[in-house]
């Protein structure tokens, strides 16, 4: 299977992207023709890490974060992932690019509120000139939570019957990719697409709620060229 495209990140100008699956090949830099991929050691926060042209990127990670971006061109941004929400981000003229990794707690911590604002404030973008794609994640099918858990987004956010579904014995269902794509929706971001692929569901990818401890994770990238 290898890559994942998306419809509106293949149609901008000067972007490469790509969700990848559990066997994509070797040398991802090659496949995007990027001199290297910055990565960051995500640690389930809000912490955006802007990627400038004197940053050095090595072969390891670049910052602590759960979202980058950057404007800078041959070089891609990524973020690893294994039932969290990867989310990828461009403006239309593909003059700056975003990698985000929003598992629940970043979800709630609002990253993706973070990382809009940070564009606005790096590159003078607001989120009507972005577009955003939610790529491969487990689904509200596949992702029970607790009360806890539950209650956290409940009073966090509004419209929890459109992502959160009462199951029993104080289970919950909750619509990971669907808060994200509301946050963006609600921030004014021009297009947001979800690919809808669910990863516990999907044996084509690396899933912690499938698999359990100690389980790969998929790479997705964006770079400007």
């Amino acid at each position: 299977m290898g890559w994942i495209k998306s419809t509106i990140l293949s149609s901008l100008p000067g972007v490469a992207h790509g969700f990848a699956d559990r066997d994509p090949g070797l040398n991802p830099e090659g496949v995007f023709g990027f001199t290297g991929i910055a990565r960051l050691n995500q640690v389930h926060g809000n912490q955006v890490f802007v990627l400038g042209e004197r940053i050095g990127i090595g072969g390891g990670r670049v910052a602590d974060g759960d979202a980058i971006v950057t404007s800078r061109r041959g070089i891609g941004i990524g973020v690893s992932t294994a039932d969290c929400v990867p989310v990828l981000l461009t403006d239309h003229g593909g003059s700056v690019a975003g990698a985000v990794h929003a598992g629940w707690r970043g979800t709630a911590l609002r990253i993706l509120d973070s990382v809009l604002e940070k564009i606005d404030e790096e590159y003078g973008l607001k989120p009507g000139d972005l577009n955003a794609v939610i790529g491969p994640s487990v689904g509200m099918c596949c992702y029970e939570v607790g009360a806890d858990v539950a209650t956290l987004f409940r009073d966090g956010f509004g419209d929890s019957d459109e992502y959160l579904l009462e199951t029993d014995s104080c289970k919950y269902m909750l619509d990971l990719p669907g808060i994200n794509r509301s946050a963006l929706v609600k921030a004014g971001v021009a297009n947001v697409e979800v690919l809808g692929v669910c990863t516990k569901c999907n044996p084509n990818f690396f899933s912690y709620r499938r698999e359990g401890k100690g389980v790969g994770s998929q790479l997705s990238v964006i770079g400007l060229v």
